[in-house]
């Protein structure tokens, strides 16, 4: 397969579920910050971008973040895969990037670094095995995923 594969939260809280699920598409968090197009250089621009407007952010967790924006803004590709699991309905979303990164002030939470998708299927999770499960049960907001079959085919 020449996709990647993305596992996306929708907020600690659930927060973005519904916006996922009904307007079709993801966001991801730390909106101050800014459309960061701009710095597609490195990550550690990004870095510094996050400390310039979260001052109080760990830097360990702030360089996470900024791997996962980096990621999703310059790595992700349309028509990609991505999964996103709901804690509300207990489904398993897996859908197709359908745009570019967008900065988007209209989302709430601030989540403006967005894109849209198109979701094509949805899964039970109690219909997966353990190693689907354990795949995509990284805590992080944004990540690859790597054992990836069972849930596209």
């Amino acid at each position: 397969m020449d996709k990647n594969v993305w596992c996306i939260r929708a907020g600690k809280k659930k927060e973005l579920e519904d916006i996922f699920i009904n307007k079709e598409l993801i966001a991801l968090s730390w909106g101050k910050t800014g459309n960061l197009c701009s710095l597609k250089s490195s990550k550690t621009d990004i870095y510094n971008k996050l400390k310039e407007f979260y001052p109080n952010i760990v830097v360990g967790a702030g360089r996470v973040f900024a791997s996962q924006l980096y990621r999703f803004i310059f790595e992700v590709e349309i028509n990609d895969f991505i999964i996103f699991v709901s804690l509300k309905n207990n489904l398993i979303y897996i859908g197709k990037i359908c745009s570019q990164y967008e900065y988007n002030t209209s989302l709430p939470h601030d989540s403006f670094h967005s894109r849209k998708v198109s979701w094509i299927k949805t899964i039970g999770r109690s219909s997966l095995m353990k190693e689907s499960l354990r795949a995509i049960g990284a805590p992080s907001a944004f990540f690859k995923v790597v054992n990836y079959y069972e849930f596209l085919y």
